[in-house]
């Protein structure tokens, strides 16, 4: 239904996968709103990648393929893995641990897209217009430290360090902006901080923060 709705906006709208963040408002906002539900419904699949079933580092190279080519695969996808209620470490077939790392592969691409989907409107200095400046902010922080996690795990490659400190970076600058006005934004720019002191060091614990992004904890 995402990919139809998508289908359907008019051509002025239209855009590819590879294309860099829109400097109109209105693409940018819908592209922040496709990418993020995107990244909302294909979330499971990477909680299940990272924190439930077996480690299939054997199967990552087989979902090294263009991300829009990816997009529309993964909207053709059979549903959810067999098995509904999984143990930690449980194996999957080969043709469900193909289709949960397809599935993070998108959600993980997604994440990165919906965090930057305004970095072309707000480069030709113009303020992004948004319904909620500090929902939007708190929504790239916690793509961060799910993307931090996803790089601390067997999945790494799908996080290349150097794409996660960019981002980064880019997320704790417009955290810092609104410091001034929000301890709350002040305090996830620090712990931003910290993530990434041990993601450039190459430390393998995180802070709670990002450890426990999946779970809630």
């Amino acid at each position: 239904m995402l990919e139809e709705w998508r289908a359907t906006l008019p051509r002025i709208f239209q855009w590819n996968d590879s294309d860099p963040p829109p400097v109109d408002i209105n693409a940018a906002r819908l592209r922040a709103k496709y990418y993020g539900a995107k990244y909302i419904i294909t979330r499971p699949f990477l909680y299940r990648a990272v924190v439930e079933m077996k480690p299939r580092p054997d199967l990552l190279m087989n979902v090294d393929r263009d991300p829009q080519e990816m997009q529309r695969s993964g909207s053709n996808s059979s549903g959810t893995p067999s098995g509904r209620s999984m143990k930690p470490e449980q194996t999957l077939s080969t043709a469900d641990a193909r289709t949960v790392i397809e599935a993070s592969k998108v959600c993980v691409q997604a994440a990165m897209k919906s965090t930057v989907a305004f970095d072309g409107f707000i480069a030709v200095g113009q303020r992004p217009i948004v319904t909620n400046i500090f929902g939007t902010a708190h929504a790239q922080y916690g793509n961060m430290l799910v993307l931090a996690a996803t790089h601390n795990s067997w999945l790494r490659p799908l996080v290349p360090r150097e794409d996660l400190v960019r981002l980064l970076d880019r997320t704790i600058n417009f955290l810092d902006t609104l410091a001034p006005i929000s301890p709350t934004m002040r305090a996830n720019a620090r712990i931003l901080r910290n993530t990434k002191e041990v993601i450039v060091s190459g430390g393998n614990t995180l802070p709670r923060s990002a450890n426990s992004s999946f779970t809630g904890k």
